[in-house]
């Protein structure tokens, strides 16, 4: 092996070293503990040595997010995989969207409170991608009727409430999530059901009568 690959080696390797201890960092004490000092204290190295690897606090915590969205959509994926009913599967996946928020919930805190540039990652469309795709399966098994991007739109925010208010302590009447997650996407489900229903019981137009007046 050449010294210019175990060099890039080294370096991913020192990298998500780094990653790691600021993950541990971020479930310890939140944000505020993801310091370039505490990181490196971790790791066991200088001071400055975490900047020889990246220029700021602001770029690890960025390599966070986006790390966390690829084990996301690695969830949602593992969940949708070799599923053939369109119903269950996006069960699973709104299963796993939540397992995954209470599981690694400073992760998930990370990925949505995080200031990010005006365009989604690439990290946060491959998300994206696997929520879209249970929604788009399911529209073509004419169990959903709607605008794929509206409806996956609709999902993703729907389940990230749920997962907001039970990270927040904010889900009343002494509900719980798990209690809320199966009503809630039935009832996602029931409304466009609703429009496909409606839309095969509305009788055709009696244009010869309607014209005869």
């Amino acid at each position: 092996m050449s010294r210019a690959a175990r060099t890039s080696t080294e370096l991913a390797s020192r990298r998500e070293e780094i990653l790691d201890a600021a993950l541990a960092l971020l479930a310890e004490g939140g944000l505020v503990a993801v310091t370039m000092r505490s990181i490196a204290a971790r790791v066991g190295c200088s001071a400055m040595t975490p900047y020889g690897y990246f220029p700021d606090r602001a770029a690890i915590l960025a390599g966070l997010r986006d790390a966390a969205f690829l084990r996301f959509a690695d969830a949602l994926h593992a969940a949708a995989e070799a599923v053939d009913d369109p119903l269950e599967r996006l069960a699973r996946v709104g299963h796993a969207y939540v397992a995954f928020a209470r599981r690694q919930t400073p992760a998930y805190r990370l990925m949505f409170e995080l200031e990010r540039p005006s365009e989604m990652t690439a990290a946060g469309h491959a998300a994206w991608a696997e929520i879209h795709a249970a929604i788009t399966f399911a529209i073509s098994k004419d169990v959903l009727a709607g605008d794929a991007d509206s409806l996956a739109h609709i999902f993703w925010s729907s389940m990230h409430g749920l997962c907001a208010l039970h990270i927040a302590g904010r889900l009343q009447g002494g509900r719980t999530i798990d209690e809320l997650i199966d009503p809630l996407m039935l009832a996602l489900v029931a409304g466009t059901r609703t429009r496909i229903n409606e839309s095969e019981q509305t009788p055709p137009r009696d244009t010869e009568n309607h014209d005869a007046k």
